[in-house]
């Protein structure tokens, strides 16, 4: 089943629910502080130490929060990165990270995203306007001990930055109905988006829950 909310609206008034609050992160170097991608496994288009720094790397610039972010701008062909996880078969884990894509191109974008845990995409978009960093969420079971997160770029026009990637055993929760204050809040920030975002489009800018 497949839920999908406004992300701008959720983050302003934090309505979204995450069971995992106090769960530890399965995910070494998550936002990418040692300055590099220790930890993780680069393959695929563009992947080779040549390209560090040009295609991909980590740099202050693309920080969500902390001092460093990952940038991502393989041209003509997908880049993977990965990391193996020791997960229980069964449980149920919050899948969560900050992305955005910049900068602003016109139409054809030529670039595409998509995660997978476990081999179960999670997300999967392409042709994707610019947009500020965003908030995703998912909620996936582990069928095995070990679980491989998957994070998948191309775009040959631009960069798509990632930051703050976690995965805790929980599961995502649908927003519990607001108060007249929140809900205030929530319309307010709908209006913002709307006037700030007129005339783009905010397919990428949602807030996603899987449960599978």
């Amino acid at each position: 089943m497949i839920r999908s909310f406004g992300v701008l609206a959720l983050l302003c008034c934090g309505l979204a629910g995450v069971s995992n609050v106090n769960a530890a992160n399965l995910v070494a170097n998550p936002g990418f502080e040692s300055g590099d991608f220790a930890g993780w496994t680069l393959s695929g288009a563009n992947s080779s130490p040549g390209y560090d720094g040009e295609l991909y790397g980590v740099d202050t610039a693309d920080a969500h929060s902390g001092n460093y972010g990952a940038y991502f701008g393989s041209v003509g062909g997908v880049l993977d990165m990965s990391q193996l996880l020791t997960t229980t078969p069964g449980d149920h884990y919050v899948i969560s990270f900050w992305s955005q894509e910049t900068p602003g191109t016109f139409f054809p974008y030529e670039n595409l995203f998509s995660v997978s845990f476990g081999g179960t995409t999670l997300v999967s978009q392409s042709d994707v306007s610019n947009f500020p960093y965003a908030l995703f969420a998912y909620d996936a079971v582990a069928r095995t001990g070990q679980t491989s997160l998957v994070f998948s770029f191309r775009d040959d026009v631009g960069y798509f930055s990632l930051d703050d990637v976690s995965v805790s055993p929980g599961v995502v929760t649908a927003p519990e109905p607001p108060s007249l204050p929140l809900l205030l809040i929530a319309l307010f920030c709908m209006a913002w988006a709307r006037r700030a975002w007129y005339g783009r489009r905010l397919s990428a800018c949602s807030l996603t829950l899987i449960k599978l």
